[in-house]
């Protein structure tokens, strides 16, 4: 299952010169998924004009696989720490996550 994630990632990077990289994170990086769980795929911009809908939409299509996949498209900024501590908005979230691209 994750080589087919890493391989969709794979071609979404190369076919989208923004993607700077595509990290699966949640119960699959970490290893306690369930026979209900889905992937949760985090992509990583350079920067974007579209709104988060729109950026689903885009990259949505390289991920037509036999699991459920969560896309999680941000920015690099968007991804910035958001106090002088430097606790990221997601940093629970990217706790544990493989790099798939």
């Amino acid at each position: 299952m994750i080589s087919a994630l890493a391989e969709a990632a794979f071609a979404m990077k190369k076919a989208c010169p923004e993607v700077e990289e595509v990290l699966l994170v949640g119960s699959l990086a970490r290893g306690d998924f369930t026979g209900t769980s889905d992937a949760d795929v985090l992509i990583v911009l350079d920067e974007s004009p579209l709104n988060p809908v729109e950026r689903i939409q885009r990259y949505l299509p390289f991920f037509g696989l036999e699991i459920a996949v969560d896309l999680i498209p941000l920015t690099r900024k968007e991804l910035e720490p958001v106090d002088p501590v430097g606790v990221s908005r997601l940093s629970s979230l990217l706790a544990g996550g493989k790099r798939l691209a």
